[in-house]
């Protein structure tokens, strides 16, 4: 690749990403904005986790095994 096909091939790869400048820069917040929502727990009581996280449990079987095992 001679110089000038270089500096064509670069600018293309310029070109390209200042057009899609505005889409990635969105992408970038849209990630972060739900990267930052994942990363903070919800505030839940230990019986509300457990059912969430264990949809066949019920509200009645999570309280007896957290009174079993002392929660």
């Amino acid at each position: 690749m001679d110089a000038q096909e270089e500096h064509d091939y670069r600018m293309s790869k310029r070109r390209l990403l200042e057009n899609n400048k505005p889409k990635l820069e969105a992408l970038l917040q849209e990630k972060t904005a739900s990267s930052k929502a994942k990363s903070q727990p919800e505030l839940l009581d230990p019986i509300e986790a457990a059912i969430k996280n264990n949809p066949g449990l019920t509200r009645q079987k999570a309280a007896e095994m957290a009174e079993k095992f002392g929660f």
